[in-house]
């Protein structure tokens, strides 16, 4: 499908994920060599458009050299993600079920950005509709009143099983303290 644009002020626009289309980059190949693929998204224009180029020859007469020392690390990088959100579960709850395969496929699916980390607030966060914990009961030090919140059933934990179905390599997931 193709982007249905939803403008906004300052010459921006969405584009609506629907059952049909979400913004997607699809299963990216390396490119040919001697050229590079750049993915862009713009706030005027492209989404995940991918922009093919060729690498070309310096200007001048000194050649230009590019090494890559693989034998040190600087830093790991676990991978890339979204957050489990009250918001986010009743939102995409509210889409049509191929509307919500369409828009999880967008992001956790190979085809798509395949995020491979969530984030789930423990109990409420400034994206939920009230504010709760998962303990509410005051002076309760040993947790005895502890238990997931409907918000956890209804809109969490149903979506990160689903992510994790869809994608094809392990999802991390991790819990944040919020209140």
């Amino acid at each position: 499908g193709q982007c249905v644009e939803r403008t906004y002020q300052y010459d921006s626009f969405v584009c609506v994920c629907n059952a049909t289309y979400c913004s997607e980059s699809g299963i990216i190949a390396p490119p040919a060599a001697g050229t590079y693929a750049q993915y862009s998204s713009a706030r005027a224009m492209y989404r995940f458009e991918p922009l093919p180029g060729d690498i070309e020859d310096a200007a001048g007469d000194a050649p230009i050299t590019v090494a890559v020392d693989t034998s040190t690390t600087y830093q790991a990088i676990l991978g890339f993600g979204g957050a489990f959100t009250d918001s986010v579960g009743i939102n995409v709850d509210n889409l049509s079920p191929a509307a919500q395969d369409r828009l999880l496929r967008s992001f956790w699916a190979p085809e798509g950005a395949e995020y491979s980390i969530g984030r789930i607030p423990i109990g409420g966060c400034d994206m939920s509709t009230r504010p709760y914990t998962l303990d509410d009961v005051e002076g309760d030090v040993e947790l005895v009143h502890w238990s997931l919140a409907p918000e956890d059933y209804n809109y969490k934990i149903p979506f990160v099983k689903e992510a994790m179905s869809i994608s094809e390599q392990e999802i991390l997931i991790f819990g944040s303290p919020w209140t």
